[in-house]
């Protein structure tokens, strides 16, 4: 009962306690202190530490050189030209196709390429093209013309050297339809056919290394359907040697034989012999050097030539920036002339014409080329020659219908401003564009007959998806001076001629075509009294395989 009695009391008291302080908390400080340490044991080792190997010193001591090396790299300006995009051949991998067709004008053509297959080392070909227009501009049949090729080629290439060759046959045919209008000739009477036989060989070194060279030489026989033929041989041979880098010398030769025999003219050896050594090297990092001089030997007999003429061959380009290149160059040459070029340029010469080589004395060039991205590039310049014993084309006064070849035996002095632009995106669209512009200041000529003041040139090629290929070409040019029947000089309409064309693949083999030529039918004529003709439109196919 008194432990009860006790307990009950003391509760009292601390009730009493907390009431009288409101019932709050003392502050309390607590703090923990943990002083507990791990220890662990020390643990062997269980590996042994490689000792570095003892080697003797090197006698002598190895004495290190830094000497500066300074790398001259030449000068490189890439030459673009414009993609020839191929609709048949190229879609399919090879170079073997026959491709036919036939359009107004009564015009059939034919074209054939074989190849043999396999790899690059050997190789036989075969190509037959004829293009023919059994009418013509002027009374039907009576300016008809046509051309027809035939050639086997072939090369060989070894370890050390590489063989090609060919032969080729030409018929050339035409008839001489600018006679006055209403004097209708037999067509008899006015044909002229050009054929030809030549054969060609070369000889190079199959892969590029310091010394690289070709020689060649071929032989070409041409006559007419009158009396005149001509032979034509000719020897060459191109090298070159690297010295170091941006540093290498350069020749070219080449020896000409021709002899032409008319019913007016005896065959005669006309020789030629040309010889051009140069050395090309890089003085500046930009800078690219070409100094050489070229000469020539010949025996015509003009306004009594000199056998022997020198000349230089001065050349250089820099470039001030990556996109920017400045080229200038002098040079100068003796320029082959024959039958072969002339009735390559003008079929309706004259027979037993006067033939001589140019004598390009001076001839100074210089410009700006213009890198447009990887799209292409353009080129700006100009340039101006002198040019003695230089050749026209004059309507005869007694034969209109047939040219003289004439001659200016003083010097011709020709100025020439030109622009280029070449562009390629993606080798499926391609463009390109030249304008010539010249002036002509002739010594013994009232006029620079039949040579153009301007010219202009512009290509457009597109490549769809591979299956739909199309192409246009625009020529203009304008200037022209000849002489009329009775004497007077005149100058000939400007020429403006518009073409285009269509290929679309069928398969991978088959594709049609369609063409069309002179789509303005501007009857403008290529010489004094010969137009040419109107708008041409052919249809064909193609087989590739």
């Amino acid at each position: 009962m008194l432990l009860l009695i006790l307990s009950m009391m003391v509760l009292s008291m601390d009730l009493t306690a907390q009431d009288q302080d409101g019932g709050a908390l003392p502050n309390v400080e607590i703090e923990i202190t943990n002083q507990l340490k791990v220890i662990l044991p020390v643990a062997d080792r269980m590996y042994v530490k490689v000792p570095p190997r003892a080697s003797e010193p090197v006698q002598p001591a190895i004495q290190y050189q830094f000497k500066p090396v300074s790398v001259v790299t030449p000068v490189f300006v890439p030459q673009i030209k414009p993609l020839r995009l191929k609709p048949t051949a190229s879609e399919s991998g090879a170079d073997r196709y026959v491709r036919a067709g036939f359009g107004n004008y009564r015009s059939p053509l034919l074209d054939l390429r074989l190849h043999t297959k396999g790899g690059t080392s050997n190789g036989l070909g075969l190509k037959l093209f004829h293009q023919s227009f059994g009418t013509g501009p002027v009374d039907g049949k009576n300016s008809a013309a046509g051309r027809t090729e035939l050639g086997l080629y072939g090369h060989s290439v070894g370890d050390l050297l590489k063989v090609d060759g060919q032969l080729d046959y030409a018929n050339r045919s035409a008839h001489f339809y600018g006679y006055p209008a209403g004097s209708a000739p037999e067509v008899s009477s006015i044909e002229q056919q050009y054929k030809q036989v030549s054969f060609a060989g070369r000889l190079s070194n199959s892969k590029s290394g310091d010394v690289n060279f070709q020689a060649g030489a071929s032989y070409s026989y041409l006559w007419d359907h009158y009396h005149a033929l001509e032979t034509d041989v000719q020897t060459s041979l191109t090298g070159n040697y690297k010295i170091d880098a941006g540093k290498r010398i350069e020749l070219a030769a080449n020896y000409g034989l021709l002899a032409r025999k008319d019913s007016l003219q005896e065959a005669k050896p006309r020789h030629l012999l040309q010889i051009n050594p140069a050395l090309v090297f890089s003085p500046l990092e930009k800078l690219q050097l070409r100094i050489g001089a070229g000469m020539a030997l010949q025996n015509d007999t003009i306004n009594q030539r000199k056998a022997f003429h020198l000349y230089p061959d001065l050349a250089a380009e820099f470039r001030v920036h990556d996109a920017v290149t400045l080229f200038a160059s002098v040079t100068g040459n003796m320029d082959k002339v024959s039958l072969h070029s002339l009735s390559g340029q003008n079929i309706w010469v004259a027979p037993n014409i006067s033939l001589y080589h140019t004598n390009r004395k001076f001839d100074a060039s210089g410009g700006l080329r213009l890198k447009i991205g990887t799209l292409g590039q353009a080129t700006l310049g100009a340039s101006y020659a002198q040019l003695a014993d230089w050749y026209f084309f004059l309507n005869q006064p007694t034969d209109v219908k047939k040219f003289d070849v004439i001659y200016d035996q003083g010097i011709t002095k020709r100025t020439n401003v030109f622009g280029e632009l070449q562009l390629s995106y993606r080798s499926k669209t391609v463009f390109s564009a030249r304008v010539d512009l010249y002036q002509y200041k002739t010594e013994q000529q009232a006029e620079a007959w039949h040579r153009p003041a301007y010219r202009f040139r512009a290509s457009l090629q597109q490549n769809v998806q591979g299956k739909l290929f199309f192409h246009t070409d625009l020529m203009a040019a304008g200037g022209m001076k000849a002489k009329d029947a009775l004497g007077s000089v005149v100058t000939l309409l400007p020429a403006l001629d518009l073409n285009a064309g269509v290929d679309y693949h069928l398969t991978s083999k088959w594709s049609v075509f369609l063409k069309g030529n002179n789509l303005l039918n501007s009857a403008y004529p290529v010489f004094q009294n010969y137009p040419v003709r109107g708008i041409q439109i052919q249809v064909g196919a193609t087989l590739s395989f």
